[in-house]
């Protein structure tokens, strides 16, 4: 596994639609990338994460980030209390990846969001039953991709 500072890095863009996600583009670039987070058990976390796995399935690199495919988003007005909208469930983002040669698999990995509810009033937030607006869960894999694949 080479010492970081990564300098060959795997650009990687995917597009989604709902619940589908697919390679869009990749490009080999050549760039500082920051060192893994933690490699130890993911095992009950909750999150949006990615990993390179060797063919056993260990984890080489894993990036904690904000999860790039959200449910909702907070909308403000001028004078009106905050909203959940649910946001459109289409896009494209972006992950850097350091090209370990040795990596089989490139997973994802991310928590379900509960359903989108409006706001209330701060005492009706404290008293909603609903429970928390964002996902608590533990993460699951959402996509595995091989390596062979994407640098076909």
């Amino acid at each position: 596994m080479p010492s970081p500072p990564y300098r060959r890095i795997l650009r990687l863009i995917f597009a989604y639609d709902g619940d589908a996600l697919s390679l869009a583009s990749k490009h080999l670039v050549e760039m500082t990338l920051p060192p893994s987070h933690e490699l130890c058990s993911s095992e009950g976390k909750a999150g949006f994460w990615f990993e390179l796995r060797d063919p056993h399935g260990r984890p080489l690199y894993r990036r904690i980030q904000h999860d790039p495919m959200p449910r909702y988003r907070e909308a403000h007005a001028p004078g009106a209390t905050p909203t959940h909208v649910t946001a459109l469930r289409r896009g494209v983002f972006e992950i850097l990846v350091p090209a370990y040669w040795e990596a089989a698999t490139l997973v994802l990995l991310a928590t379900e969001h509960p359903p989108v509810a409006p706001f209330g009033t701060i005492r009706a937030e404290r008293a909603r039953s609903g429970g928390p607006r964002v996902g608590t869960g533990a993460a699951r894999e959402i996509a595995r991709f091989s390596l062979d694949d994407i640098l076909k």
